[in-house]
């Protein structure tokens, strides 16, 4: 199932609800695997619309919301260039958050009204599975991290503070006296998001966490795409349905 996402996702959450109705018969023997907000989306067939299903396997998806939206801005700049995979930090993260921009955008922000209304339901969660992705910790076999954790410090410590500075040359050169000292505020409030410094780039692993459930997943030195084709998701994924009655 492939959701807008540029519409809200109450509204994507309607259109998932529509489309099991007409295609299933018996809702609870299918199994879901969601990735990054279409978990949203499910969640909100399951708990808010009471749809039933068997499994559902949340990869990425931020349950808690992504403050990563506020730095989008920062990398349509294209002054923010290093080598986080063959095309720089901006390409990573570009790749990695399709999401957030029209009315999902809102609907992602930590705190909106649709993720707490999500919360006050006190569902039950039932046969949830979450998979997450922390880019620059390192596991007991892993290099990735270490490696990706040497290039953030890079990034945090040399790259922004320049980027920052001309920035603050540019913004200097608007001409209203309001648009300036707004732009100049928030150019010094321009920090890394966590969900790039303790998360996948997209999603933190506290956000990616939701309720009591317990069955969690942290794979380590990946993104919050590369996740999708790791080996040690699919196979777990794979096992669980397996077992599914």
């Amino acid at each position: 199932f492939r959701y807008p996402n540029n519409q809200s996702l109450s509204r994507s959450g309607q259109f998932l609800t529509t489309e099991i109705n007409r295609v299933f018969k018996d809702p609870k023997k299918v199994q879901f695997i969601c990735h990054s907000a279409g978990g949203l989306v499910f969640r909100h067939y399951a708990e808010i619309n009471n749809g039933l299903y068997g499994n559902a396997f949340f990869i990425g998806t931020p349950h808690k919301g992504s403050d990563i939206i506020k730095f989008k801005f920062l990398i349509d700049t294209n002054e923010f260039v290093i080598g986080f995979g063959h095309g720089g930090l901006p390409k990573t993260i570009s790749d990695t958050i399709p999401e957030g921009r029209g009315e999902i955008g809102f609907d992602l922000q930590p705190g909106s009204l649709f993720l707490s209304y999500l919360d006050s339901l006190k569902s039950t969660q039932k046969n949830y599975f979450i998979f997450n992705a922390n880019y620059t910790g390192m596991g007991i076999t892993d290099q990735g991290g270490a490696k990706n954790k040497a290039i953030l410090y890079a990034v945090e410590n040399t790259i922004l503070p320049a980027v920052k500075k001309i920035l603050k040359e540019r913004a200097e050169q608007i001409g209203s006296p309001l648009l300036k000292k707004w732009a100049l505020e928030a150019i010094t409030q321009l920090v890394l998001p966590d969900e790039v410094k303790n998360g996948d780039l997209a999603v933190t692993i506290e956000s990616s966490k939701i309720g009591s459930t317990k069955s969690v997943i942290t794979r380590y030195g990946l993104n919050h795409i590369d996740i999708l084709n790791d080996s040690k998701v699919i196979t777990e994924i794979i096992k669980k349905i397996t077992l599914a009655p």
